[in-house]
């Protein structure tokens, strides 16, 4: 008889103290960002969350007057659905882990300690020592896009980003042999991720994953492996089945009111309109805030383009415009003249400076020579497609196409 031994590693506090210390580090940057929150009891002036709050006034005091759930909102235009307002859904479960993962910070901040903990986990399944993940992990949840939406009250765009780095994780470590890790996060995470309700960073989540599955595909057909491929991916679809269906009803609600939207089918247009859809946005409108070609290097270098529209040459008393106005003598006029004095040249009409960091840019190309060849394809690919896709209407032959073929690209 053959007896069989199975060895169990024990977990020392060697191999939990780095991982003690991420979240120890994640906290204590999370509270001294935000500590006028914390500490003088202020509170984020969010310009979108103030529109939002008025409108679901009236949805809240029914709840709060009856404890039932108030079905339309008379408050959005003519009257709108509630649920796309402010409805409580039966998942409590994806809550209480949103809320205990984030050691109950309040919201929105527990979304940028979320951020953290995500990539600090997406790197530590690919194999980065845990003190370099720290690293990128504050990178990215300091990141100007996170930190300008969160301003701008974008809470579910926000919310939404700061889960994919979770749902990759999950789906890595499935491919990594850790099949049932893997399943279990991506479940997880997903369900995290859909519960922010912002489809269009899931459509987003989607190129990603389908590029890093396309990336998995060739590699299993060069080494042959195709049996194993075909395992994970049996693993992983069950996953996104369970997670998907914790967002059900709010996704099934979404698809069935956007029919009767300008997402919808065009019930009338306008005899002149070049842009009119027969169904889906038009372009026009989707790609009102298309980057300019040049734009992208802003990533790169500070301000190129002037900085945000929001930054008016005239609020600085030593710039040489305030100066010029200021002694011009006809104090109406200046008072017009102020109004166009935008820092901003470039050609959107409503811009922030999405700066990402020299440095971090820098740091990209440097692991770009050291990555294995083949997350350097996933990752260089979609870097560039997510530029091209910035430009927008500023190079059609291309997002235009994309736009009128790809299923559910005009939504």
């Amino acid at each position: 008889m053959i007896k069989h031994t199975i060895c169990v590693k024990k977990i020392s506090f060697s191999d939990v103290a780095p991982h003690l210390l991420a979240v120890l580090v994640f906290l204590i940057v999370t509270i001294l960002f935000f500590n006028p929150i914390f500490f003088e009891k202020k509170s984020l002036n969010q310009h979108d969350i103030q529109q939002f709050l008025g409108s679901a006034k009236a949805l809240k005091d029914y709840r709060e007057a009856t404890g039932e759930e108030g079905l339309w909102a008379n408050a959005m235009f003519s009257g709108m659905p509630a649920y796309l307002v402010n409805m409580e859904w039966s998942n409590g479960a994806v809550s209480w882990i949103k809320r205990v993962g984030g050691l109950f910070l309040p919201h929105p901040i527990s979304s940028i300690y979320w951020a953290f903990l995500s990539y600090y986990i997406l790197l530590l399944a690919f194999g980065v020592r845990p003190y370099l993940a720290i690293a990128g992990a504050l990178a990215f949840g300091l990141s100007s896009f996170i930190i300008i939406g969160l301003g701008a009250g974008h809470n579910g765009r926000i919310g939404a980003i700061a889960f994919m780095p979770l749902v990759m994780a999950g789906i890595h470590l499935a491919f990594s042999g850790k099949r049932m890790l893997g399943f279990g996060l991506t479940a997880t995470a997903l369900a995290l991720h859909l519960r922010e309700n912002h489809l269009q960073m899931t459509y987003y989540l989607l190129f990603i994953v389908l590029a890093y599955g396309l990336v998995q595909l060739i590699v299993a057909v060069q080494g042959k492996t195709l049996k194993e491929f075909g395992l994970t991916l049996a693993m992983l679809i069950p996953a996104a089945l369970l997670s998907v269906g914790t967002f059900f009803g709010q996704m099934w609600a979404v698809k069935e009111y956007s029919e009767y939207t300008i997402r919808g089918k065009a019930e009338l247009t306008h005899s002149s309109a070049t842009d009119a859809p027969k169904d889906g946005l038009g372009k026009e409108y989707a790609f009102d805030y298309s980057n300019g070609i040049g734009e992208p290097f802003t990533l790169l270098i500070p301000n190129i383009l002037g900085g945000a529209t929001a930054n008016f040459l005239v609020q600085d008393e030593g710039s040489k415009t305030f100066q010029a106005l200021s002694q011009s003598g006809d104090n109406q006029t200046a008072n017009q003249l102020a109004q166009y004095s935008s820092a901003y040249w470039g050609t959107q009409r409503n811009t922030a400076p999405y700066y990402a960091g020299a440095i971090i840019v820098f740091l990209f190309f440097v692991g770009m020579l050291f990555a294995d060849t083949k997350w350097v394809w996933w990752l260089v690919s979609l870097s560039a497609l997510s530029v091209v896709l910035s430009w927008g209407k500023n190079f059609p032959d291309f997002n235009y196409f994309l736009f009128d073929v790809v299923p559910g690209y005009n939504k």
